[in-house]
Parts: structure tokens; C-alpha cells; sequence
């Protein structure tokens, strides 16, 4: 990792068990979904499992560019920009398969409709206020609903920006 930001960027989104997948579509309407997490890599990668046969798989091939989303309750908010690519890399299949996705795929990870989407992240940015940075956010906005003024928030710590 480059720097504290980035540690902190991969620490957040590895907490997130589900993300959105923004894509284009064809009418050049963005369209998200929401999509399990098969695995967070160092890389700065996102992998999600789908099926060949599907409308972002598609949207996928015709544009590449996409946008993952992560949120959980009012504390902690992540985004990232990258490029994704599909594969059917039966190895690659067989390492991140997880039960539960045999609610899409009852055949199993055999099941010749499984494909990888593997968005490697180009920038992401993240908000967090889970914990003691949440108690300092809640401070910080108190104190400036009081004053007129807004939120001190602290660059590195409750928010930050990251080139992957």
C-alpha cells in the first residue's frame, strides 16, 4: 500500500460484504445493482460472480468503465472507479465460490452461466464514522449546526481519497 489513506481505503471496503455495480447501458442510462462481494485483493481489485447471460455482463464488454458503491447505515460509505472485465477462469471460480451462491446457481460452481466480473479499481474515495471518528463527525456537526458554520472533517481519518 502507498500510503495510511489506501490502508485505511482496503481495511473499509473489505468490511463490505455487498456493493453496488454501477454500468452504462446501452441507452447510456447508469444502472446499478446490488452485487455479494466474492473477494477484496490488495490489488486493488473487486470480484463479483454472475451470470454470462445477463444485461450487465453486456453493458460490461460495450463499456468497461463502472462505478462499486459501498454502504453500511449512516457510518461508513465507500466508492471506487475502475474498469471491469469478465472471465470464466473455472479455477479462479472454483477459489471465491461461497454457498450462498448457489441461490443463483443451484448447479454449483460447474454451471456453465458462471462467470467472474473483476473491476480493478482505479480511485476510490471513502467516508468513515464508525466508532470515535462517528462521535467526533456527530461533535463536529453539532458544533456547526450551533455556529453557522460546517463540519470539520478530518482528512485521513474520516474521509479520504486514493489513487489504486
Amino acid at each position: 500500500m502507498a500510503t495510511d489513506e489506501n490502508e485505511k481505503f482496503f481495511d473499509l471496503l473489505s468490511s463490505f460484504d455487498t456493493a453496488m455495480l454501477v454500468t452504462q447501458s446501452n441507452e447510456n442510462a447508469m444502472i446499478g445493482r446490488p452485487m455479494a462481494i466474492a473477494q477484496v485483493d490488495l490489488t486493488g481489485s473487486v470480484w463479483f460472480i454472475s451470470a454470462d447471460n445477463t444485461e450487465k455482463v453486456d453493458e460490461i464488454k460495450n463499456d468497461s468503465h463502472v462505478l462499486v458503491t459501498c454502504q453500511r447505515d449512516h457510518g461508513a460509505y465507500l466508492s471506487l472507479s475502475g474498469f471491469a472485465t469478465t472471465s470464466k477462469d473455472r479455477a479462479k471460480i472454483a477459489e471465491l465460490w461461497k454457498p450462498m451462491f448457489e441461490s443463483w446457481f443451484p448447479e454449483g460452481k460447474g454451471d456453465s452461466r458462471v462467470t467472474l466480473i473483476c473491476v480493478k479499481a482505479e480511485r476510490g474515495e471513502y467516508w468513515d464514522n464508525r466508532g470515535m471518528n462517528g462521535i467526533r463527525y456527530l461533535y463536529q456537526a453539532v458544533t456547526a449546526y450551533a455556529t453557522g458554520t460546517t463540519p470539520d472533517i478530518r482528512e485521513g481519518e474520516q474521509h479520504g481519497t486514493v489513487r489504486l
